[in-house]
């Protein structure tokens, strides 16, 4: 996985629970790289699970819960970090209809190791998406989060509604109730 999922989930366990915090996290779930990551670098899927079990743990919250908040900051970080690319976009639905033929496309050709989710548009109207996200990292919670913190970017108000399709797949249904 892509260094900048560990640096920013660092700096939202030091945002949240403060740098002491997320060292001892990092020393009580024997993370490999001691909390050494690099945004550039790829790393083990595992060490994020890891790291979300112990937080899991110390907060007594639901991994699911905690990816959804997590998904929600990470994304007004990636906006901060990249304003160009989400500001040519109108809103949310025009955002993530790009993400597999020209987001993920971008990503994949600066890093080429990168292994992206796949959204695949399945229904667009003014007011309803409809898409499912694939991915072998079943992180669909961090998914829904981001879509939420893309929401709140573009200022609208949603709903969401996702149903597992398979093992690696969902369906997302999203509403935009206010835009």
């Amino acid at each position: 996985m892509k260094g900048i999922i560990y640096t920013e989930l660092l700096e939202f366990l030091e945002t949240n629970h403060g740098y002491k915090f997320a060292n001892d996290l990092i020393a009580q779930s024997n993370d490999p790289e001691n909390g050494a990551y690099s945004s550039f670098g790829y790393y083990d899927d595992q060490n994020l699970y890891n790291l979300l079990d112990t937080l899991s743990d110390l907060t007594n919250t639901p991994k699911d819960a905690l990816l959804l908040k997590f998904g929600y900051h990470l994304f007004h970080r990636l906006a901060e970090t990249h304003p160009k690319l989400i500001e040519s976009y109108n809103n949310l639905f025009d955002l993530l209809s790009s993400l597999d033929n020209t987001i993920h496309v971008s990503v994949n050709k600066i890093y080429p190791d990168t292994i992206t989710p796949r959204f695949i548009v399945k229904e667009r109207t003014n007011h309803k998406l409809v898409m499912i996200y694939k991915s072998s990292r079943n992180l669909v919670n961090l998914a829904e989060g981001l879509i939420k913190g893309c929401a709140a970017f573009y200022g609208e108000n949603i709903s969401i509604v996702v149903n597992n399709n398979d093992k690696n797949s969902y369906l997302f249904e999203i509403f935009v109730k206010s835009r």
